[in-house]
């Protein structure tokens, strides 16, 4: 077996018996693009899979543990481990982006970074240890990701950012944040947004990311981490 996957399996600690449906998890639709072949499959189905799965597990895993919770609170803890972010962080712990299959347009433009394909390829990967392992298995899997992340999550912090800034302001001054775009760089495939937030005519912070949704919960960020 390639050394690569070793790792991976050490990582996950659980033996691969079928190489070809871990492959296949990382097989990003940019490739099929440009190597079609009606013998040709992406990591997409997997993922659908995965995602399916992830989100049973988890809820089971929250519902137990967390009896005296009710369901509002249960699932703002499961949206804030299932986002994109968690598991494009949990999939470069990891190493994911290592073994991507991507076209090379898509290559060049910095795939093996990108938060949503590594976020893809975590949830096809669950899907594809499913069909080669079993239910206990990626269960175990899941619970050994996820345990830690779940006891550190604090009440508090489960409300994104925009969510909390917004009540702040509008308990203590009754105002509603604006969120306005400063500028736009990169390319296409990677853009950056930067974004202002601005109370009563002035700019409280700024933040920056791939997306104006994202660019504007970073600016809800700085201005928490001000009000600190």
């Amino acid at each position: 077996m390639d050394e690569n996957y070793i790792k991976l399996q050490k990582k996950l600690r659980i033996d691969f018996n079928n190489l070809e449906i871990y492959q296949l998890a990382f097989k990003h639709p940019s490739y099929l693009n440009e190597n079609f072949s009606f013998a040709t499959n992406t990591n997409q189905r997997l993922e659908f899979l995965g995602d399916a799965i992830l989100g049973l597990i988890l809820s089971d895993y929250l519902y137990t543990k967390f009896p005296e919770y009710n369901e509002g609170f249960l699932t703002d803890i499961r949206s804030e481990l299932v986002k994109d972010q968690t598991l494009s962080i949990i999939g470069k712990e990891i190493d994911l982006g290592h073994y991507l299959i991507l076209g090379k347009g898509e290559n060049k433009s910095g795939g093996r970074e990108k938060e949503s394909n590594i976020a893809d390829a975590f949830e096809a990967l669950l899907g594809a240890i499913f069909i080669d392992k079993g239910f206990d298995i990626v269960k175990s899997v899941i619970h050994n990701i996820f345990g830690d992340r779940i006891d550190l999550i604090s009440p508090k912090e489960l409300k994104d950012p925009k969510t909390r800034i917004q009540e702040y302001y509008l308990n203590n001054q009754s105002v509603i944040p604006i969120y306005k775009l400063v500028k736009k760089d990169g390319n296409e495939h990677n853009p950056i947004f930067t974004m202002s937030l601005i109370i009563n005519n002035k700019v409280i912070s700024y933040g920056e990311g791939s997306s104006k949704k994202q660019a504007e919960q970073n600016a809800a960020k700085a201005a928490l981490d001000i009000l600190h």
